[in-house]
């Protein structure tokens, strides 16, 4: 595993997950140092959507890029989970302005050579041409998922030789769901979910992963996870991840995304709440929302051009040295901020 080195004794984490009022979703994963070296070390965005021309994934990466300085203002790693529209408009863009020959770019099979809509083929024939007429060695990294496997480990060392491993793998997606799911078109059905271990504390991106695969992929969910994206916005047919989690040996912090008046699901988003600590919503407005508590007000985020009533974005900052165990064995989770922008709320249940 190669190590970055870095001259500062602190690290942190940022999770900015991106949703918008109608449908769409994006993440930006940053691990950075402020002091006495202000510098970004690894990014990684997985999906990406735009609204009325705006793609605040753009806006997030301009925005960290400029306060976390590097050498190349490039992402190490671009997942795209499947080629559903609201996973997937944006994604040239970004590929244009934010990848070079060092991004690792890593998609389900079926994306890249069965794109099923106008957006997934203009990303699918974006992805290819980067490495069209290239040598074989000098090719773009591309990590296909498929079943369950790694994507891209990194590690990163601070001032006082503590050495931080960093490590993505994907849960699926299953070759045997991959016929009937393209014929039928259910590109969900082939979503993967993504892991993220950092030396032994485990986040889940779920993607629009489906309820098959989860249960199938059980083995792979550690037994101590302390952050959950929710997958599918929080759809029951991916609920079983929650169900999974339940005997869960960590403090959670969890979040998700809206999908039009659909989602969250309340009965889903009834047993997150329960198993989290806190938990967070791109958007106030929400089916059954009158059962719910929305405890934040939603800043605007800087150079986003659109109305707050349009958007959501919920920004974790995370000490990694602040993880800690307590007498029971289960680890805690302190986050240093949590932000809401545009819609984005905490959220509580009303008993």
């Amino acid at each position: 595993m190669d190590f970055i080195k870095t001259s500062s004794e602190n690290l942190y984490l940022s999770i900015h997950t991106i949703g918008y009022e109608t449908k769409g979703e994006s993440t930006v994963i940053s691990f950075y140092s402020k002091s006495p070296e202000c510098r970004m070390h690894y990014v990684c965005v997985i999906d990406s959507y735009e609204l009325e021309g705006e793609n605040i994934t753009d806006k997030v990466l301009k925005d960290i890029f400029k306060d976390y300085p590097r050498n190349r203002k490039k992402i190490d790693l671009l997942c795209w989970t499947h080629p559903d529209e609201d996973h997937t408009v944006g994604l040239d863009q970004l590929i244009d302005q934010y990848i070079d020959i060092n991004t690792k770019i890593s998609s389900p099979l079926y994306a890249l050579f069965h794109p099923q809509n106008e957006c997934s083929k203009v990303v699918a024939e974006k992805i290819h041409s980067l490495s069209k007429g290239r040598n074989i060695n000098k090719r773009q990294p591309l990590v296909p998922m498929s079943e369950d496997g790694e994507i891209d480990k990194r590690g990163i060392e601070l001032a006082n030789k503590l050495k931080i491993p960093v490590k993505f793998t994907h849960v699926g997606p299953y070759a045997n769901l991959y016929a009937n799911a393209l014929n039928n078109y259910e590109p969900n059905k082939l979503s993967p979910m993504i892991l993220l271990d950092i030396n032994g504390f485990n986040l889940i991106f779920g993607g629009d992963c489906h309820n098959y695969t989860i249960r199938r992929g059980e083995n792979m969910i550690p037994k101590s996870v302390s952050f959950v994206k929710i997958p599918h916005h929080g759809s029951k047919s991916s609920d079983f991840l929650a169900d999974a989690l339940e005997s869960n040996e960590s403090e959670i912090i969890s979040c998700t995304s809206k999908f039009n008046k659909i989602l969250p699901d309340s009965e889903v988003l009834n047993k997150y709440i329960r198993l989290s600590k806190a938990i967070s919503i791109t958007s106030n407005e929400i089916p059954n929302s009158e059962n719910y508590k929305f405890v934040t007000e939603g800043l605007s985020f800087k150079n986003v051009n659109m109305t707050k009533d349009l958007y959501g974005i919920i920004h974790y900052e995370i000490c990694l040295s602040n993880l800690e165990k307590n007498t029971s064995g289960v680890r805690k989770i302190m986050p240093t901020t949590v932000k809401h922008f545009g819609k984005a709320s905490k959220v509580a249940q009303i008993v």
